[in-house]
This record gives structure tokens, sequence and C-alpha cells, in this order.
């Protein structure tokens, strides 16, 4: 891949790869998604913001101990106002420190001034769901997306995001015509399945189960035709650790495409049993600092792996980040509740509809886009 990669901690002796670090600098947001919850990925962390003086404090720590890339999400960064001087303050901590920034890129006057003086070692990561316009979708590819895009381009890396679901599948082969045309790589993400993320205010746990059901899909079930049609390989196995869900890579010797499809597995500590959520979906992917400073696992909000950072001396703050870090030290590669969970599912809809599962069911490599 075109990012740079981590380098060795060693824990006892023992050289260990870690994570990447993500800092969710807001809650706020523009869009509102069908598949996304007020908050994003800073969900559930309301208060006082932690300073942007901490954040880089925090920043240096993990740097201290191997980690070179950062990843600013939200909400949507580019509402934040200290965002210029956060990258600023990274790209400053080391000549080695890469920023990968995940953003909308519904704000061109904020968003490209700041990557034009902020090029080097930085990466833009945009999110789209559908090629055409869909109600209560406004991740939307546009003319005017389109061009901020290739204005980014001009200076740094870009890659598109695209949760496939079944209103979207179909549109995969104009996506990656898209991305190979405008030199973006792509990286294709399943539905996420979490009650406390998931969904728009109001909706019930029926309502959320039900959406995730009609809209799920095992993606490297399904790619197979499309990647050979449009001339992708298989590159290799991009495992950047002992963290997060394998991610194949395919390439057609321009562009890659990295795909991470949960049913394959993800990330595991031992001390994940104690949680109420233990195989989730995601595991144990990208130590993560909220807005109030709350330093814990990605989407995880299990109690034990969370550090109150803000306001604390340096002495703690390192202790915080140090028993972040050990989590990664010994977690194992196993099976989520996922396979469980669409086998269930799949039993259930047999059943109502007298149907026999690969007849009807969208996890079967012969599912076709007629059936959307």
């Amino acid at each position: 891949m075109k990012d740079i990669k981590n380098r060795g901690l060693v824990f006892n002796g023992k050289p260990t790869p870690v994570p990447y670090f993500t800092f969710a600098v807001t809650g706020v947001c523009n869009y509102k998604c069908s598949y996304c919850c007020i908050g994003a990925e800073n969900h559930g962390f309301e208060g006082e913001e932690i300073s942007l003086d901490e954040m880089l404090e925090i920043a240096g720590l993990f740097y201290e101990r191997g980690v070179k890339v950062f990843r600013i999400t939200g909400g949507e960064p580019t509402i934040w106002k200290p965002l210029e001087d956060l990258i600023k303050g990274i790209h400053a901590i080391a000549p080695d420190t890469q920023v990968n920034l995940n953003s909308n890129a519904s704000l061109p006057r904020k968003l490209l001034p700041i990557i034009e003086r902020n090029a080097e070692r930085f990466t833009l990561r945009v999110s789209v769901d559908r090629m055409t316009p869909a109600p209560d979708t406004p991740k939307v590819w546009t003319s005017r997306l389109q061009e901020t895009l290739q204005e980014a381009r001009k200076f740094v890396p870009v890659r598109l995001n695209m949760v496939v679901m079944r209103s979207n599948m179909h549109e995969l082969p104009q996506l990656m015509d898209l991305c190979n045309e405008n030199d973006f790589d792509l990286k294709l993400l399943d539905l996420y399945y979490n009650r406390d993320f998931f969904g728009e205010d109001g909706k019930t746990m029926v309502d959320i189960n039900q959406f995730w059901w009609q809209q799920f899909v095992p993606i490297l079930d399904t790619l197979s035709s499309v990647m050979e049609e449009k001339g992708f390989e298989f590159m290799n196995q991009y495992d950047h650790g002992n963290f997060g869900i394998p991610l194949p890579i395919f390439t057609n010797g321009k562009i890659y495409i990295s795909v991470k499809d949960s049913t394959r597995g993800t990330h595991f500590h031992d001390a994940c049993k104690g949680c109420s959520e233990y195989r989730c979906q995601e595991g144990l992917y990208s130590p993560m600092l909220s807005s109030t400073g709350t330093l814990h696992v990605g989407e995880c909000r299990f109690k034990p792996y969370m550090t109150e950072m803000r306001g604390l001396s340096m002495e703690d703050k390192a202790k915080g980040v140090d028993k972040m870090l050990t989590l990664f030290k010994e977690t194992k590669l196993s099976q989520s509740k996922l396979s469980e969970i669409l086998e269930a599912y799949r039993a259930e809809a047999a059943v109502q509809q007298g149907l026999a599962p690969e007849t009807h069911s969208p996890f079967n490599r012969s599912y076709k886009a007629e059936h959307l």
C-alpha cells in the first residue's frame, strides 16, 4: 500500500507490531447516514473537550512507542476549527509521521487549502455510498465531489471508502472504473453491526436488526466475478500486526482495492472475554482518543480498556498509553459472532419465506443484481 507502515514495538524483548492511532476530534457532522449514529466514531462522549496541547502530548507518547501513523476522524473533521493545527503538530513530532484524514469532502473551501499546505505525509480518505442519488443517502458521487477530489489528488493520495450494502453493490463496477480513471485507491467495508452505534435516533432494535439483515453483504463472497471482470488480481493479505481484520489487497497494476470482510475474523485479547460484546465484529483494531479525552479501543466501550487522559500529568498519560498498547501484545485472530448471527438470520428467513437459504440469500455467490 502507499501508506507508511508502522514499525515494530518491543514488549519484554519481543518485537510486536503496533496499530495506528486515531483522533476522533468531533461528534459534529453535516451528514446523517442511515448506518451511522450522531457522533459517528466519537459517539457517546460528551463534555469538555481535551485541549490541542494535550492531544499532541498523547500523540508524542504513542510515537515514542512506535506508532507512526495518525488517523483523524469525527464526525466531520473539517468542521473542527483546530484541525490544521493538529495536522501540523503531528507532522512536527518527527519527519516520519503520517496523517490520514477521514472526511466526507463536502466542505472543499476548508478542506483543499489544508491539504495544499500540509501535503507531505498526508492521505485523504473519503466515503462514498452511492454513484447515483438515493433517499437518505447524502454521500453520493457528484460532479462537485469529483472536482474536489481531483484537485486534492494533485497534492496527496486519495482513497475512497464504500460501505457495501445490497442497495449499492450493483454500483461497484462503476465505482471501480471511476477510481481507476482518477488514480484513487478504494477500500470496501461491510456493514457494521453494533446496537449502541448503529442507526438513527428513534430506531428500535427491531428496526436496526431488520435494516442490517436486509443490507448486509459479505463482500468477498460477492466480489470474485467483479474483480476478474475489471482486471484486479489478489496481491497479498495486509495483516498490519496484532490488531483488526486482515485485509485482502487486490490490484490492477495501477490502484489498490482493500477489502474489509468481517466474516473472516478479527483480533481479541483474553481480557476481551469479560466484555458483554465479546467476539464483536471489529475486535481490537486501533487506540482512539475521543474529543473529551477518553483513550479507548476503536468502537469498544469496555470500561477496563478506557483511560480518562484529560488533565493527567505526563507520567500518568504515559501509563495510560502503555496500558493501551499492552492490549495488543498478545492478541489472537478469532472468528467474531458475526458468522453465527448470519446463520441465524438465514435460517429464520428460510423458515418465514418457505425457501431454502441458497435460493434467496445475498450471502450466496450466485446472488445476482436482479434481486436488489
